[in-house]
């Protein structure tokens, strides 16, 4: 086995190695997936937040419920806007949300090779030298992409043989 510099293991045979990069590329894609649709939401209830403020802001103008109610919501919506803005930059990033995707289509790419080889190298020494070129593409792509797995999902699915089921 190869040793990658962050997560341990590689396999030293093209179908082993076809499953793990289906599986990294299946997790990163379903990671981006979730994180763009809490942005979206996390947008959404900015909107919501925004405009409840801004109606609340005309009622202190026209004295519907009362001045003191309708400064505490205002200063309540402010305080989750600014809040949600927070969490957003910090947490969902579009531009990291888009390096995942890159991730997931690089391993992709990778897998499609993988799969040529499988079925299209059939002499030993050629087989020998493709599964070290896409062994090295693999721990390269790992490097690059790993951190935008959680914590111990990858390292756990692979020392347990597991294949990755989707989240809901």
């Amino acid at each position: 086995m190869v040793q990658n510099k962050w997560k341990g293991e590689v396999p030293d045979n093209l179908g082993r190695l076809f499953e793990w990069v289906q599986q990294k590329r299946t997790l990163l894609f379903e990671q981006a997936q979730g994180k763009r649709a809490r942005r979206r939401h996390l947008q959404l209830a900015l909107g919501l937040i925004g405009a409840f403020s801004g109606l609340a802001a005309a009622a202190v103008f026209t004295d519907l419920l009362g001045g003191t109610f309708i400064k505490v919501v205002i200063a309540v919506a402010t305080f989750l806007s600014g809040c949600i803005t927070a969490l957003m930059t910090s947490y969902y990033s579009t531009s990291e949300t888009d390096k995942m995707f890159e991730g997931a289509s690089q391993f992709l790419g990778l897998r499609e090779k993988i799969d040529y080889a499988r079925e299209h190298v059939t002499a030993d020494e050629q087989r020998k030298a493709a599964l070290k070129k896409l062994k090295d593409e693999y721990v390269e792509l790992s490097d690059r992409y790993d951190r935008y797995f959680p914590p111990g999902s990858w390292s756990t699915a692979v020392s347990e043989g597991l294949v990755r089921k989707r989240r809901h």
